[in-house]
């Protein structure tokens, strides 16, 4: 007869012990854990901080991780925490990168690894938007400029900022996120170019989005006085693009949202 399989140490309390990790330096502010999901997790799990969750190692290890802005996961922490590799079984992370956390690593230690796919792309591509039309109708300049006193009567053309409809939107990265936000473009009738990696022809066919090369799109955008280019950079980005889209948006009045 095999024997049982050893549960997870998992407290005095008798409750699954997460560790709540917030940034790459291991805070551990539990109170930016939304209070919503702390009250729905009370009862269910006991939240202890970096500190505590070191200083209970040797005694009664943490079954859990809970990554929050990407804190780096690597086997080296994992046994500081765990030092018998026998309590800690799951990293969660909160979003959809987890290129923060050594895979292989967990891989070989046991230890799962979770992400929330696709949880946040319309609540991206709404913020990405909300940039977008701020910069183009000088939203934010407006603002100040009320609350500062300055407008006391109407002058023409004060501050018209540009129309964002029949433009041309230029996408960056036409993953989940850049295909949400040209999709909102169509709602504006915009002109959708985009370069990435590969070709996507689903967007091309539901979205009338033009694929180009990059090379193409920086040229086609600066063809005109006021265009919106969109970029959805994250690993492949580098100094010199970077450079090369201020250069483009001092010379041409390119809205840049990165």
């Amino acid at each position: 007869m095999e024997p049982s399989p050893k549960k997870p140490n998992i407290g005095s309390s008798n409750l699954p012990v997460v560790l709540g990790l917030v940034g790459p330096r291991y805070s551990s502010d539990i109170d930016s854990v939304n209070p919503f999901l702390r009250s729905k997790l009370q009862g269910k799990i006991q939240l202890v901080t970096y500190e505590e969750a070191l200083q209970r190692a040797s005694t009664s290890p943490i079954n859990g991780i809970l990554t929050m802005i990407h804190p780096s996961i690597t086997p080296k922490l994992i046994k500081s925490l765990d030092p018998t590799g026998s309590s800690l079984k799951i990293v969660a992370n909160v979003g959809v990168g987890v290129d923060h956390i050594d895979l292989e690593g967990m891989k070989k230690m046991g230890v799962a690894v979770t992400n929330t796919p696709d949880v946040l792309t319309d609540t991206t591509a709404d913020m990405t938007w909300a940039l977008l039309m701020a910069c183009a109708r000088r939203i934010v300049e407006c603002n100040d400029y009320c609350r500062n006193g300055q407008f006391r009567v109407y002058k023409d053309m004060i501050l018209p900022g540009s129309d964002v409809h029949h433009k041309t939107l230029g996408v960056i990265g036409m993953g989940r996120i850049g295909e949400a936000i040209a999709k909102r473009g169509t709602g504006f009738d915009m002109n959708i170019l985009y370069h990435n990696r590969s070709r996507k022809e689903t967007a091309e066919k539901t979205l009338g989005a033009k694929y180009v090369s990059l090379e193409e799109l920086l040229r086609e955008v600066g063809k005109f006085k006021i265009a919106i280019l969109i970029v959805i950079v994250f690993r492949i980005a580098t100094s010199i693009l970077a450079g090369l889209f201020f250069l483009l948006s001092f010379l041409n009045r390119v809205i840049l949202l990165f």
